[in-house]
């Protein structure tokens, strides 16, 4: 059933012989990772179902990029669907329409190539989101905002509620959720550490749901499954730090400064060493590549691992000051204030860089705490 939805109904042709008026996409953010890919995709499909009416997942990333996300490949490999089936940012770039309806899900506010953005009018219709809420959009609907380990639980937990508010329309709503339920579950996995950390109330009511409409005959195991997945995640093998650094990206602007925070599944002295060849610093001519192509005046990058001699959880927090004319003393204390940052010292960095690595002592808050803090910090330094 989702098999046949992704080959027949997940990519619209954007040409203007298209009679569709208006065609609305259902988009992830952009750092594409599995939450708002396989959220997006779910979102669609179960929309398809309900309404009889498509709309169109669309992956936020260049099609080739895809390649830099091993466990949705694996996933995607898993239930047989074609990337080929699906929108990316090459389509919308390519597309003849311009005006578009658009569904957000992972992110309540835009986050586009700004190749799009200067062609491409989005009209927001709904929203769910489980990141701070920046007030956008109020009249959406659904305009779901709400704390939740993982965006794709909130995305359940809304169509399940509303095809039993109508099960006598919908006859076909135990299937259809079968043919859902085992696709949905890695990001709810995956972001709750297979249901162990930063768990809420709609994790719990997701899983339930999930676990009601598995196929009974798989057995499946939750815990083989989510190591299965987050080997792949984390795999970041063959890749250059420019890759790993788009990888898993997100970009805001924040009192006219262009901030970027990329994460990444490993140490920053595993990757420095992975990426420096003698006195030519592969991982400084990369960085710095990424900053310039992305005009970033703030390069941040933020690393979570196990660290093996202590088998402890760790973060780690690296700044790149692109932009000398920031004052980087008060954005470090002021993050420190929130984050407890210990500067790294053996990690033989350029002193010329503007690089600085801190560990990052209060490993409660990640990407989507921290973009918020650096927010605050540059709209009080007006």
């Amino acid at each position: 059933m989702l098999r046949s939805f992704a080959n027949t109904f997940s990519k619209p042709l954007l040409n203007e012989s298209n009679e569709i008026p208006v065609i609305t996409l259902v988009s992830g953010n952009s750092s594409a990772d599995l939450d708002s890919v396989i959220g997006s995709i779910s979102y669609s499909f179960l929309y398809y179902n309900y309404w009889e009416n498509p709309i169109y997942p669309f992956i936020n990333i260049l099609k080739k990029d895809l390649t830099l996300r091993k466990d949705i490949q694996y996933i995607f490999d898993e239930f047989h669907l074609d990337p080929e089936n699906f929108l990316f940012v090459d389509d919308l770039i390519r597309a003849e329409k311009k005006n578009f309806d658009l569904i957000l899900v992972d992110h309540n506010s835009l986050q586009y190539d700004k190749k799009i953005i200067e062609v491409t009018k989005f009209n927001v219709t709904g929203i769910i989101d489980h990141h701070f809420d920046e007030k956008l959009y109020l009249n959406a609907n659904p305009r779901i905002i709400e704390k939740s380990g993982s965006c794709s639980s909130l995305i359940l937990n809304y169509w399940y509620d509303l095809y039993a508010s109508s099960n006598s329309k919908h006859t076909n709503m135990n299937e259809v959720f079968k043919s859902i339920a085992k696709f949905i579950l890695p990001p709810i996995l995956i972001d709750t550490a297979c249901m162990t950390h930063k768990v809420e109330k709609s994790d719990l009511r997701a899983i339930e749901i999930i676990k009601n409409h598995l196929d009974s005959s798989s057995a499946l195991n939750f815990q083989n499954y989510f190591q299965e997945i987050r080997s792949r995640k984390t795999d970041i093998s063959g890749f250059s730090i420019y890759e790993l650094l788009k990888k898993d990206y997100k970009e805001y602007e924040y009192n006219g400064h262009k901030v970027g925070i990329s994460t990444i599944p490993d140490s920053i002295d595993y990757i420095f060493k992975q990426n420096s060849f003698g006195n030519e610093s592969k991982f400084l001519t990369d960085f710095n590549k990424w900053s310039k192509e992305r005009q970033l005046d703030l390069c941040v990058v933020m690393t979570n691992f196990v660290d093996k001699s202590t088998d402890k959880f760790t973060r780690e927090l690296a700044l790149s000051f692109v932009n000398k004319s920031l004052d980087a003393s008060k954005i470090i204390d002021s993050l420190d204030k929130k984050l407890d940052l210990v500067e790294i010292n053996n990690i033989s960095i350029d002193d010329n860089s503007n690089i600085v690595v801190y560990e990052q002592r209060n490993i409660q808050h990640s990407r989507k705490q921290v973009a918020p803090f650096l927010q605050e910090i540059f709209q009080n330094s007006s």
